[in-house]
């Protein structure tokens, strides 16, 4: 039968089976939100149906709040190099989907989606996002690798969290030994993200573009997305006076 982890206590975890019942579990490498089977098992017959009741009410309540907190979108986390991609997470930093930005980042994105199972913890996924992205050629270990990765949650605390995390782990030194390749971390904030996407674009790029006009006149809709399609390293070490399409459209 199948259940669903809802909590975890020490070395015991809490699972929801889906004829309702909830089982004790052995906690050990378990996660919550994760699908496991349990073995089905006979009802107990309880003399006192009132305290049953009563606990199987806790219980329920329990279950409901640590499902809903499985599956509610709780912070997303935007990372440009060449291509660009964005997770979804639970308040448990485990990952709920991984979507491309951008038509470039499609073949990247199904190899990843193979790879990252759903409630998959962050730590998994950047690993997992930075091999791929060296395999794809995305990242090559040269000087003009750069890597930037934008944070929002439904807090500031938890965003101000992640942003301290994640700039930990692309500071890491690679299981392959290769240096970690320049990277700069980002908070911002779900009204940026939503703006991100009406653009089909990432937080991150529109924060290196926006860099890299500033102080200049705002750059037309054509030069915008000129540069919002280039590699996050050519952004940053782009002057303004290279190359870019030249328009008068506002």
């Amino acid at each position: 039968m199948r259940a669903v982890i809802v909590a975890i206590q020490g070395r015991r975890a809490a699972a929801l089976a889906s004829d309702g019942a909830v089982y004790r579990v052995d906690a050990a490498g378990r996660s919550v939100g994760q699908v496991i089977e349990v073995a089905s098992r006979r009802r107990r017959s309880w003399k006192k149906p009132l305290s049953w009741a009563a606990c199987a009410a806790v219980l329920c309540a329990m279950a409901t709040t640590g499902v809903y907190a499985a599956y509610e979108p709780y912070a997303y986390v935007s990372i440009d190099a060449a291509d660009s991609i964005e997770y979804t997470l639970n308040r448990f930093d485990q990952v709920l989907e991984v979507r491309a930005v951008g038509e470039d980042a499609a073949p990247l994105t199904e190899t990843l989606q193979e790879q990252i199972p759903r409630f998959s913890h962050l730590d998994l996924a950047m690993e997992r996002t930075m091999d791929q992205m060296y395999a794809a050629g995305g990242l090559t270990g040269a000087d003009s690798d750069f890597v930037m990765v934008a944070v929002s949650a439904k807090t500031q605390e938890k965003t101000a969290r992640l942003k301290e995390h994640m700039g930990t782990r692309l500071s890491a030194d690679r299981p392959d030994g290769k240096e970690p390749p320049p990277a700069e971390v980002i908070p911002v904030s779900e009204e940026r993200c939503a703006l991100a996407r009406r653009l089909d674009t990432t937080p991150g790029r529109l924060e290196l573009v926006g860099r890299l006009y500033a102080g200049q006149e705002a750059p037309s809709r054509k030069e915008a997305e000129y540069w919002l399609d280039k590699p996050a390293g050519e952004i940053v070490r782009a002057p303004l006076e290279q190359e870019a399409p030249e328009s008068n459209e506002k």
